[in-house]
């Protein structure tokens, strides 16, 4: 502990409203054994109420925004960073190194990165490299700079299932998952497990200094995926025929974002090996994670509700 801090630790969470950063500011506060202070650019929204009223010092701010940053991180002990390609893009990588700098002449003893691993062997720029890319950029310049990091891989958001990638509405309640996956296997997991990870990680003791720790609560092909879905929801989920093919329409305008989509699950295709020693040792550090039945039981009215939804958009459509 710094000179004169109470016996919690004050642990930064940068991007605290977000889904990853809601997740660890949610855990961390409901443990009561650290201390938030909550960097968010939308202190008055109801997710940033929230966490105020759970015990989090909620500051204004942004990863553009140096002088914040340095406020921000007076008196930190540790920190989450995490950054957003799908809003900044290519600005991510400039972001990620301003948190880093900052953070090491603050004099944070600790930094749990949200990194990825790179899908090239060299540095990649552009829209179409999609965030790993940036991400593993953020990595090597944490790394080279010799910041105190740990560095979390986390994988596929489950949640996605009702927003990114949904199951196309074939009529008469009849559903079909497309995922380009292949036959092989999707690591996921529940964004509020990821909290309870990330605070294993902070605890004293983890040892994981300087080490990249993937972050999987499971890991299953699409028909797999879609039979869960099927059972959960009593709703009729089939995995797509062509399981290899894109589910991104190529909206005018668009093509680069969708080509960064291709790019993130040719990604995610190659990271097989590992898979289940992940999902082991996410366990180990985490035991209440969820596995995707898990998951998807404790979101079966929203699931059921989406499904419906799209089944009577795609009924109006066929009219």
């Amino acid at each position: 502990m710094r000179a004169g801090s109470p016996d919690r630790p004050l642990v930064l969470v940068v991007g605290a409203t977000g889904r990853q950063g809601g997740s660890v500011a949610r855990h961390l506060l409901a443990a009561g054994r650290f201390r938030v202070r909550a960097l968010t650019r939308r202190p008055h929204t109801d997710e940033a109420m929230t966490l105020a009223a759970m015990g989090a010092e909620v500051v204004k701010g942004h990863l553009d925004d140096c002088e914040a940053l340095v406020a921000a991180m007076r008196g930190v002990d540790a920190l989450f960073g995490v950054t957003d390609w799908w809003e900044h893009f290519d600005e991510e990588e400039q972001q990620g190194r301003a948190l880093v700098d900052v953070a090491m002449r603050s004099g944070v003893r600790h930094l749990v990165l949200s990194t990825q691993p790179s899908p090239f062997g060299v540095p990649r720029k552009g829209l179409a490299c999609g965030p790993f890319a940036t991400k593993a950029a953020i990595e090597r310049y944490a790394r080279d700079r010799g910041a105190p990091a740990t560095f979390v891989h986390i994988a596929f958001y489950w949640e996605n299932l009702l927003s990114l990638v949904v199951p196309r509405a074939l009529g008469d309640g009849r559903f079909a998952l497309s995922l380009p996956m292949g036959d092989r296997r999707l690591g996921g997991i529940g964004e509020d497990d990821i909290g309870g990870v990330v605070m294993a990680l902070l605890t004293p003791g983890a040892h994981a200094m300087g080490r990249v720790v993937p972050v999987v609560g499971d890991a299953r092909r699409a028909d797999e995926i879609a039979s869960v879905l099927s059972r959960v929801t009593k709703r009729e989920v089939r995995a797509d025929a062509d399981p290899a093919a894109s589910p991104w329409a190529r909206i005018p305008g668009a093509e680069a974002l969708a080509a960064a989509l291709d790019e993130t699950f040719a990604t995610y295709r190659t990271l097989q090996g590992g898979l289940d020693d992940a999902v082991i040792a996410t366990r180990a550090r985490y035991p209440r994670v969820r596995d995707l039945e898990g998951w998807a039981h404790a979101q079966a009215s929203e699931i059921r509700w989406t499904l419906d939804r799209l089944d009577a958009a795609g009924s109006k459509k066929r009219r």
